[in-house]
């Protein structure tokens, strides 16, 4: 008689965390709004919610750890590097789409003289993709002309958000204004409700900065975003999960680290408050972990002389059965019954049970060598 022992596990091998915009250098100064002409024009003069995919940036441009080649446009005062993007009038704090730079984000739509439209100009390495909002205003409203640009820099992946001429209705509006990374916990953005040549760093991912008659951005207003000279790598990934070992690999920061990279692990969600473990490699395998256990990830770049990257992390992974990542029925295995054998499983035991799952290495099924087992999940 052939003896089967059920064991129901699985195991998780992948989970990705990226840089963070949140490490990007703020500045502003007045300098002078060029509109430009010609170009790429994308939709018709009163586009209202309207997308605009995977555009050329005419260079590769580096925005978060990550290295874009196309850029989308959404006529609601923001564009997203990458292939797509969706509508939103709150597009840093709860939209759906992330690694986005946002102008003036609200509700906006194209009045009868408007435009959106996108430039390349100067000559590699050095060029400079422009897109242009020209007499946008908020939905159906009478009375607002707003003009801005947002521009992207080669080599350098400044970005750069320019105001032009601002003519303000009497309602009072609020817009987004800033950057988000790989998810909307990870933002930097601006707020003001007076003065929008002093506006302070938002505090959340809701921070918006007032339009009024009398609150408006001078033309030439000019807020820039400039990634650190020590960026932290980005594109966490684990993999080769065991109870007691894992493989993590990341990409290169950009600019590559003189020096390479520090990790630092723990069983513990503390952020390291020293050094970690230097490396040269873009990956490093974990040895001696101990099972079912919530592991904490950190990295940072060494760019020599002292100068280190913040960390990036904590992300997460756990050496032993999948975690359910809710209570509903269809995420965890439930009641399961095994028929045809000589001796059977019924496990009629429901609910979601601690860790969220079962250990069944107990549970014995028996059948001759000739049988057959049919194991219902219920």
């Amino acid at each position: 008689m052939k003896k089967i022992t059920l064991i129901l596990f699985a195991l998780f091998t992948c989970w990705q965390i990226n840089a963070q915009v949140s490490s990007y250098g703020f500045s502003q100064n007045n300098g002078t709004y060029s509109e430009i002409t010609g170009g790429t024009v994308l939709g018709v003069a009163t586009n209202d919610d309207d997308n605009f995919n995977a555009n050329p940036i005419g260079f590769s441009f580096v925005f978060n750890g990550i290295t874009y080649t196309q850029f989308s446009v959404n006529a609601n005062g923001f564009i997203a590097l990458g292939a797509t993007i969706t509508s939103s009038y709150t597009a840093i704090s709860s939209g759906a789409t992330n690694n986005i730079i946002s102008a003036l984000n609200g509700d906006l739509n194209g009045s009868a003289t408007g435009e959106l439209s996108y430039q390349l100009s100067g000559t590699a390495p050095n060029q400079v993709l422009t897109v242009q909002w020209k007499n946008y205003r908020h939905y159906n409203a009478t009375g607002d002309a707003n003009n801005f640009q947002i521009k992207l820099y080669e080599t350098t992946n400044v970005v750069d958000v320019v105001y032009g001429t601002f003519t303000q209705n009497a309602t009072s509006r609020t817009r987004q204004v800033g950057l988000r990374g790989a998810s909307n916990a990870d933002f930097n953005n601006r707020s003001t409700t007076t003065d929008w040549s002093a506006t302070t760093a938002g505090a959340t991912n809701n921070a918006s900065c007032t339009l009024t008659t009398a609150v408006v951005p001078i033309s030439g207003l000019t807020f820039t975003w400039t990634p650190p000279s020590c960026a932290a790598p980005g594109g966490f990934v684990v993999s080769s999960l065991t109870s007691t070992s894992a493989t993590i690999s990341w990409n290169a920061a950009v600019p590559v680290p003189s020096t390479g990279y520090e990790y630092y692990y723990s069983d513990v969600n503390t952020a390291p408050a020293g050094a970690g473990t230097a490396t040269t490699a873009l990956t490093e395998d974990l040895a001696g972990l101990t099972p079912n256990t919530t592991y904490y990830v950190w990295l940072r770049s060494d760019c020599g002389g002292g100068t280190f990257s913040a960390w990036a992390g904590p992300f997460t992974f756990f050496t032993g059965y999948c975690t359910p990542s809710s209570t509903a029925s269809t995420s965890y295995v439930d009641n399961f019954t095994t028929s045809g054998g000589s001796l059977n499983i019924s496990n009629l035991t429901s609910g979601f049970t601690a860790g969220g799952y079962l250990n069944a290495t107990s549970q014995v099924v028996e059948s001759y060598e000739t049988g057959s087992l049919i194991l219902m999940l219920l």
